[in-house]
């Protein structure tokens, strides 16, 4: 965001608290596709900045967020159960609790647009000082409307080149990484092997081995290397939006839908779809991705007219697929097709004679980032304590405790014993690894989450939180918490 904003936005907050208390100001987007409040812009005392938090909302807080008969001006008491569209924003963060909030409904004509929450902790604000925000409404459109046109405007320019820049920057970290994983020597003969073919191709491995990285080489090396590489996770999108996501839509498909929008496949024509947690996908989208891998051919959504693609399909997962096709979850014939050419990419518990090496790499990467000199561990026995841990987010969490360690180093010699905890080792491998009796896959990984969330506290976000050991985007942790039915909050641990 550029620097002009936030000052003017937190000037804005500053002008307002003159004429009544607050402690937070807030922006938001209905999201009526995604059923969610998009949160764009936050001012705190402190400051303002932009943001994109995504609050899903039930079916319940949507019919009360359009009915015509809510008022557009509200006062909603502290904790916000007596308004189902707020208490989305207050059970997502549970440190607002203690908050009221005055907020403003924004409308375009007939359609719910956005929405403005003021934020006051320990008491409330009056209906006098509810009707002097109002007074505002208009400018925070405005306000709204200019972010949210920004933010279309950088999607687009990310879609036109920044692929290509992200790509030739992925490029040499796999080089890099191709050298040092002696681990991974089978793996990289095997994905040599099938480049230059544009056989379906599906990757099997725990959470942060490094499938996005095979996939990606696999990629670079096949005669699609100048096409686009188009990763997709497939647990993180909505079943609600996974048709329009993968396939597209025309214009007039639905309310909202103003233009036609390419979908993954069609965007990735000539290229390559990497399809993270193929397993996560709906049964009635594994029927339309059949379709595309049996006829090369989309169709979208609110359209008659088929479109041919020219792409290739690699697809990964960490679940068990043939239990999942044993209790209807995850169709046969789906799998058949996926199935041509299977690479299985080892933990990194399987291989730790890589960890030096991959230490060494994480170290030179990360310092460049942070713009800091590259220091190196004291001595060979600095890194025991790296050899002890069995790493339950592979390669991927190796990562986030060498940029830990960077942070704490102060330029001094890196040391790994405080930043891996012997008890907190312990507690994580016995959940991890301990036999499991009588438990379907979900129940295994709903069991594993809250014994992570147990050592974490219920933290999720940020360093040493459960999305981080479990080598998750924290977004993709709270969508499969909720599949699971597992509760957030610091105080349910």
């Amino acid at each position: 965001m550029p620097r002009e904003f936030e000052v003017s936005f937190h000037e804005t907050f500053l002008f307002m608290k003159k004429f009544f208390p607050a402690d937070q100001l807030n922006l938001h987007l209905y999201d009526e596709e995604m059923n969610a409040i998009r949160t764009i812009a936050v001012a705190t005392n402190a400051g303002a900045k932009k943001t994109n938090t995504v609050l899903p909302l039930d079916d319940q807080s949507m019919a009360y967020l359009h009915n015509p008969k809510t008022p557009e001006e509200q006062l909603i008491a502290r904790g916000g159960e007596d308004n189902p569209g707020i208490a989305a924003i207050i059970r997502y963060n549970r440190k607002q609790y203690d908050y009221s909030i005055m907020a403003l409904h924004l409308k375009k004509g007939n359609s719910l647009f956005g929405l403005v929450s003021v934020m006051l902790k320990g008491q409330s604000n009056t209906a006098q000082q509810l009707k002097l925000l109002s007074t505002l409404k208009l400018p925070f459109i405005s306000i709204i409307s200019a972010l949210a046109q920004n933010d279309e405007i950088e999607q687009l320019k990310q879609r036109l080149d920044g692929d290509d820049r992200a790509h030739r920057e992925e490029d040499s970290a796999i080089t890099e990484r191709e050298i040092i994983g002696n681990g991974l020597k089978h793996v990289l003969d095997m994905a040599r092997q099938i480049a230059t073919y544009d056989s379906p191709v599906i990757l099997l491995g725990e959470t942060g081995v490094g499938k996005e990285m095979i996939a990606r080489l696999i990629h670079n090396m096949s005669h699609r290397s100048k096409g686009p590489f188009i990763p997709v996770n497939c647990g993180a999108i909505p079943d609600t939006l996974i048709d329009s996501e993968l396939f597209g839509y025309a214009k007039g498909a639905f309310t909202g839908a103003t233009s036609s929008k390419k979908g993954v496949f069609e965007s990735a024509d000539r290229g390559t779809v990497f399809l993270d947690e193929v397993a996560e996908l709906p049964l009635n989208a594994q029927v339309r991705m059949l379709r595309v891998l049996q006829e090369k051919r989309i169709q979208q959504v609110g359209s008659m007219k088929p479109i041919d693609v020219d792409i290739r399909v690699i697809a990964a997962t960490h679940g068990n697929l043939d239990q999942m096709i044993a209790k209807g979850q995850f169709r046969s014939d789906l799998w058949f097709r996926l199935h041509v050419f299977t690479i299985m990419i080892p933990p990194l518990r399987e291989r730790k004679e890589d960890i030096p090496s991959l230490v060494r790499f994480f170290i030179k990467k990360k310092s460049n980032q942070m713009g800091i000199p590259a220091p190196f561990p004291a001595n060979a026995e600095s890194l025991l304590p790296l050899f002890s841990y069995d790493w339950p987010g592979n390669v991927r969490e190796l990562e986030n405790v060498v940029e830990r360690a960077l942070i704490l180093s102060r330029g001094n010699p890196l040391a790994f014993q405080s930043i891996i905890r012997r008890d907190e080792t312990e507690t994580i491998t016995e959940s991890v690894f301990k036999p499991q009796e009588n438990l379907d896959l979900n129940q295994m990984i709903s069991k594993h989450i809250r014994e992570v969330l147990k050592v974490t506290r219920g933290k999720i976000n940020g360093p040493g939180g459960a999305a981080e050991k479990l080598g998750l985007h924290p977004a993709t942790l709270r969508s499969r918490m909720t599949k699971l039915g597992i509760p957030f909050g610091k105080g349910k641990y």
